[in-house]
């Protein structure tokens, strides 16, 4: 009988040396103004959905500002930030399934609208049970796929930048 090969995480596999600070470019001036954009680094993401509180809430704009603060950047890759908070949630997930108890708490990452984000372990299902057991309510939609579930008030649980 064939030995399975043990799936490596992303946190174990080779990564480039990130944060990288680099000028914007001149097609996304428009969007970020002149200066430096950042592309973070997986721990820094994590870092930021660490510190969320029970009962708080986080978007990954919230999460670029406060990276770009951080670093002194005028702003942070959005693309890179959502890929890297998926890869957060997909590692906490497999650290659940190993028997950890504390892990980064992605589930509070939504969308600046207050939409949940389907592309998270176990979808817009997973994300809304952890979040109604943490106190908040949601309006949800039958048809999941077309509109997605939304954290009613999410404006009051938002942690601050």
């Amino acid at each position: 009988m064939a030995r399975k090969k043990p799936v490596r995480r992303w946190v174990e596999l080779q990564q480039p040396e990130l944060p990288i600070l680099a000028g914007i470019p001149k097609n996304l001036c428009k969007r970020f103004g002149e200066g430096k954009l950042l592309i973070p680094s997986l721990e820094d993401v994590a870092a930021i959905i660490r510190s969320v509180p029970k009962g708080k809430l986080i978007t990954e704009e919230v999460i670029c500002g406060r990276m770009a603060k951080r670093h002194r950047a005028q702003a942070a890759s959005p693309t890179i930030t959502a890929f890297l908070v998926r890869i957060v949630a997909y590692d906490a997930e497999a650290e659940l399934a190993a028997g950890k108890k504390k892990v980064p708490p992605y589930w509070r990452v939504i969308g600046h609208d207050g939409n949940l984000n389907d592309k998270f372990p176990g979808g817009f299902l997973a994300q809304s049970k952890k979040l109604m057991l943490e106190g908040h309510a949601l309006t949800g939609s039958k048809r999941a796929k077309e509109i997605p579930p939304r954290v009613d008030d999410f404006t009051k649980a938002l942690v601050k930048l």
